[in-house]
């Protein structure tokens, strides 16, 4: 399980202080630490190379379908969030 997000270092710091299931994911990308920004492909290019992954093996769950589009135009799976049970069942689809 790895993050992908678009927030400033600043805000991501207070979270992460603030909320412990940051400490589930294997690694997390801050955009602004890597001077990448969603839905620009290069995002998705650097965490994929950077964590070992395969795009065709990879699903992004993301709030903006704008990322989701960008993320399979580069290969990714792509699952839009709208409420938990729905991604839960694309996920579920995904995974068996």
């Amino acid at each position: 399980l790895f993050c992908l997000t678009n927030m400033s270092e600043e805000f991501f710091e207070f979270l992460s202080q603030k909320y412990d299931f940051f400490e589930l994911f294997k690694h997390i990308t801050v955009s602004a630490r890597v001077k990448l920004l969603k839905p620009d492909p290069q995002i998705y290019h650097y965490v994929l190379n950077h964590n070992g992954l395969l795009a065709d093996q990879t699903i992004l769950i993301d709030d903006m379908r704008e990322n989701i589009d960008s993320a399979i135009a580069t290969g990714l799976h792509g699952i839009e969030f709208m409420e938990i049970q729905d991604c839960r069942k694309k996920l579920e689809l995904f995974l068996n």
